[in-house]
Protein backbone atom coordinates (compact mmCIF):
# COMPACT_ATOMS: atom_id res chain seq x y z
CA UNK A 1 0.00 0.00 0.00
CA UNK A 2 1.41 2.98 -0.93
CA UNK A 3 1.55 6.28 1.00
CA UNK A 4 -1.42 7.89 -1.10
CA UNK A 5 -3.88 4.84 -0.44
CA UNK A 6 -2.85 5.24 3.32
CA UNK A 7 -3.79 8.76 3.54
CA UNK A 8 -7.11 8.32 1.49
CA UNK A 9 -7.77 5.44 3.73
CA UNK A 10 -6.98 7.41 6.62
CA UNK A 11 -9.39 10.51 5.43
CA UNK A 12 -12.11 8.03 5.22
CA UNK A 13 -11.99 7.11 8.49
CA UNK A 14 -11.93 10.80 10.05
CA UNK A 15 -14.70 11.69 7.69
CA UNK A 16 -16.71 8.49 9.69
CA UNK A 17 -15.75 9.66 12.55
CA UNK A 18 -16.51 13.33 12.01
CA UNK A 19 -20.28 12.21 10.32
CA UNK A 20 -20.81 9.89 13.59
CA UNK A 21 -19.99 12.67 16.04
CA UNK A 22 -21.55 15.27 13.81
CA UNK A 23 -25.01 12.71 14.14
CA UNK A 24 -24.40 12.77 17.54
CA UNK A 25 -23.93 16.42 18.52
CA UNK A 26 -27.53 16.64 16.05
CA UNK A 27 -29.34 13.79 18.33
CA UNK A 28 -28.20 16.03 21.35
CA UNK A 29 -29.00 19.27 19.66
CA UNK A 30 -32.37 17.91 19.15
CA UNK A 31 -33.36 15.89 22.25
CA UNK A 32 -31.65 19.49 24.27
CA UNK A 33 -34.38 21.55 22.18
CA UNK A 34 -37.18 18.82 23.17
CA UNK A 35 -36.27 18.91 26.68
CA UNK A 36 -36.69 22.69 26.62
CA UNK A 37 -40.14 22.56 24.54
CA UNK A 38 -41.21 19.76 27.48
CA UNK A 39 -40.29 22.46 30.22
CA UNK A 40 -41.59 25.14 28.53
CA UNK A 41 -45.29 23.52 28.10
CA UNK A 42 -44.83 22.02 31.77
CA UNK A 43 -44.58 25.58 32.90
CA UNK A 44 -47.20 27.07 30.88
CA UNK A 45 -49.79 24.14 32.25
CA UNK A 46 -48.86 25.51 35.18
CA UNK A 47 -51.26 28.45 36.52
CA UNK A 48 -49.08 30.01 38.87
CA UNK A 49 -51.18 33.22 39.74
CA UNK A 50 -53.85 30.66 39.94
CA UNK A 51 -52.35 28.71 42.51
CA UNK A 52 -52.05 31.63 44.27
CA UNK A 53 -55.35 32.86 44.55
CA UNK A 54 -56.30 29.42 45.65
CA UNK A 55 -54.66 30.12 48.69
CA UNK A 56 -56.95 32.88 50.65
CA UNK A 57 -54.21 33.89 53.49
CA UNK A 58 -56.46 35.89 55.01
CA UNK A 59 -59.50 33.27 54.87
CA UNK A 60 -56.74 31.09 56.49
CA UNK A 61 -56.05 33.46 58.99
CA UNK A 62 -59.32 34.64 60.26
CA UNK A 63 -60.22 30.50 60.13
CA UNK A 64 -58.46 30.74 63.32
CA UNK A 65 -60.28 32.56 65.95
CA UNK A 66 -57.45 33.56 68.62
CA UNK A 67 -59.97 34.30 71.10
CA UNK A 68 -62.32 31.24 70.90
CA UNK A 69 -59.16 29.07 71.16
CA UNK A 70 -58.54 31.47 74.33
CA UNK A 71 -61.94 30.42 75.69
CA UNK A 72 -61.53 26.77 74.96
CA UNK A 73 -58.52 26.54 77.17
CA UNK A 74 -60.02 28.60 80.11
CA UNK A 75 -62.27 26.19 79.91
CA UNK A 76 -60.57 23.33 80.33
CA UNK A 77 -58.48 24.85 83.07
CA UNK A 78 -61.96 25.53 84.85
CA UNK A 79 -63.04 21.66 84.12
CA UNK A 80 -60.19 20.41 86.68
CA UNK A 81 -61.22 21.02 89.97
CA UNK A 82 -57.71 20.65 91.72
CA UNK A 83 -59.48 20.84 95.39
CA UNK A 84 -61.54 17.83 94.37
CA UNK A 85 -58.27 16.04 92.94
CA UNK A 86 -57.05 17.11 96.30
CA UNK A 87 -59.23 15.98 98.30
CA UNK A 88 -59.89 12.63 96.58
CA UNK A 89 -56.37 11.68 96.19
CA UNK A 90 -55.49 13.37 100.07
CA UNK A 91 -52.62 15.27 98.38
CA UNK A 92 -52.69 17.71 101.41
CA UNK A 93 -51.75 14.55 104.12
CA UNK A 94 -49.23 13.79 101.53
CA UNK A 95 -47.81 17.07 101.61
CA UNK A 96 -47.95 17.04 105.42
CA UNK A 97 -45.83 13.57 105.47
CA UNK A 98 -42.01 13.87 106.26
CA UNK A 99 -41.63 11.27 103.45
CA UNK A 100 -42.87 14.02 100.68
CA UNK A 101 -41.59 17.47 101.32
CA UNK A 102 -41.36 20.02 98.74
CA UNK A 103 -38.15 22.43 99.73
CA UNK A 104 -39.28 25.81 100.44
CA UNK A 105 -42.16 24.58 101.15
CA UNK A 106 -42.11 23.48 104.92
CA UNK A 107 -44.09 25.24 108.04
CA UNK A 108 -46.80 27.98 108.13
CA UNK A 109 -46.88 31.15 106.23
CA UNK A 110 -44.94 33.64 108.52
CA UNK A 111 -48.27 36.39 110.10
CA UNK A 112 -46.20 39.31 108.78
CA UNK A 113 -46.44 38.48 105.13
CA UNK A 114 -49.32 39.23 103.75
CA UNK A 115 -51.17 37.97 101.25
CA UNK A 116 -53.85 39.49 98.79
CA UNK A 117 -57.69 38.48 99.67
CA UNK A 118 -57.79 37.81 95.75
CA UNK A 119 -55.44 34.96 95.52
CA UNK A 120 -55.54 32.01 93.91
CA UNK A 121 -53.29 28.26 94.21
CA UNK A 122 -51.49 29.63 97.26
CA UNK A 123 -48.78 27.35 97.97
CA UNK A 124 -46.94 28.93 101.50
CA UNK A 125 -44.84 27.62 104.27
CA UNK A 126 -42.51 29.43 106.66
CA UNK A 127 -40.05 30.70 104.05
CA UNK A 128 -41.73 30.39 100.60
CA UNK A 129 -45.20 32.02 99.43
CA UNK A 130 -46.03 31.78 96.25
CA UNK A 131 -50.13 32.40 94.18
CA UNK A 132 -51.61 33.76 91.45
CA UNK A 133 -54.20 36.59 91.23
CA UNK A 134 -56.16 38.22 87.83
CA UNK A 135 -55.58 41.86 88.51
CA UNK A 136 -53.20 44.66 86.86
CA UNK A 137 -49.90 43.97 88.05
CA UNK A 138 -49.27 47.89 89.51
CA UNK A 139 -52.28 46.66 91.96
CA UNK A 140 -49.96 43.59 93.00
CA UNK A 141 -47.61 46.04 93.80
CA UNK A 142 -49.45 49.11 95.93
CA UNK A 143 -50.74 46.75 97.88
CA UNK A 144 -47.23 44.97 99.12
CA UNK A 145 -46.26 48.44 99.03
CA UNK A 146 -48.76 49.33 101.57
CA UNK A 147 -49.42 46.47 103.34
CA UNK A 148 -45.08 45.57 104.49
CA UNK A 149 -44.88 48.29 106.14
CA UNK A 150 -47.97 48.24 108.44
CA UNK A 151 -46.22 44.77 109.47
CA UNK A 152 -43.01 46.20 110.26
CA UNK A 153 -41.25 45.52 107.02
CA UNK A 154 -38.86 48.57 105.49
CA UNK A 155 -38.19 48.50 101.49
CA UNK A 156 -35.08 48.69 100.63
CA UNK A 157 -34.16 47.21 96.90
CA UNK A 158 -36.63 47.80 93.91
CA UNK A 159 -36.11 46.42 90.15
CA UNK A 160 -39.21 47.13 88.29
CA UNK A 161 -39.94 46.81 84.70
CA UNK A 162 -42.67 45.82 81.95
CA UNK A 163 -44.50 43.14 83.35
CA UNK A 164 -42.50 42.40 86.69
CA UNK A 165 -41.16 43.91 89.50
CA UNK A 166 -38.33 42.71 92.61
CA UNK A 167 -38.55 44.33 95.61
CA UNK A 168 -36.57 43.50 99.02
CA UNK A 169 -37.95 44.05 102.30
CA UNK A 170 -36.12 43.93 105.77
CA UNK A 171 -37.45 43.60 108.70
CA UNK A 172 -35.01 42.90 111.61
CA UNK A 173 -32.33 39.93 110.59
CA UNK A 174 -34.93 38.88 107.93
CA UNK A 175 -35.28 39.37 104.20
CA UNK A 176 -38.50 39.17 102.19
CA UNK A 177 -38.23 39.46 98.38
CA UNK A 178 -41.26 39.68 96.13
CA UNK A 179 -40.80 38.82 92.77
CA UNK A 180 -44.16 39.83 91.15
CA UNK A 181 -44.77 38.78 87.37
CA UNK A 182 -46.81 38.81 84.57
CA UNK A 183 -48.05 35.51 83.14
CA UNK A 184 -49.78 34.54 80.09
CA UNK A 185 -51.80 32.33 81.25
CA UNK A 186 -52.68 32.78 85.26
CA UNK A 187 -52.58 36.68 85.43
CA UNK A 188 -49.88 37.44 88.33
CA UNK A 189 -47.65 35.64 89.72
CA UNK A 190 -46.50 36.46 93.45
CA UNK A 191 -43.92 34.57 94.91
CA UNK A 192 -42.09 35.82 98.39
CA UNK A 193 -39.00 34.43 99.69
CA UNK A 194 -37.99 34.84 103.36
CA UNK A 195 -34.67 34.14 104.77
CA UNK A 196 -33.45 35.22 107.96
CA UNK A 197 -33.90 35.14 112.02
Amino acid sequence: MNRQSIYRFLLVIMLLVGLSLSCNLVTDIKETFEMKNTAEAFITDIDIEGLATEFDFEAIATEFDFEAIETEIDAMATEFDFDVIETEFGMGELFETSEFQIPGFVGERPADIPVMPEAADIMESSNLVEYYVELDINQVINFYEQEMPKNGWAKTKEDKGDGYATITYTKGGRTAILDIMEDFFSGISVSISISGN
